[in-house]
């Protein structure tokens, strides 16, 4: 009786072992496919964050574009305003020259 019971104890004993050692085994799978979708994760995480860097730059050169080209067409427009003044004046001068001219004659 106590053979058997010795046996049926063994048994026991080995199909807990078993059964701890599929758990292990199990877990120990889990926690590689972890590590990997980890991995995969900051992979993603890192070239989000440079896409986004690149992204930031091109808002920033394009800020700094249409606020170049607000100051061009300010000054466009300065300069516009410069040449019909100028041309008024030259104008004036030759209106000025040919009644002199008429004048002189």
């Amino acid at each position: 009786m106590m053979q058997a019971f010795s046996r049926m104890m063994d048994s026991t004993s080995i199909a807990k072992r078993k059964a701890i050692e599929t758990a292990l085994s199990s877990n120990v799978g889990l926690i590689a496919a972890l590590k990997d979708k980890i991995c995969e994760l900051e992979h993603d995480n890192e070239s989000l964050a440079n896409e986004n860097e690149e992204l930031r730059q091109f808002s920033l050169d394009g800020y700094q574009l249409g606020k170049n080209v607000q100051n061009l067409t300010s000054e466009r427009e300065k300069l516009s305003v410069d040449l019909a003044d100028k041309a008024n004046t030259i104008k004036k001068l030759l209106d000025e020259n040919e009644r002199l001219s008429v004048r002189l004659r």
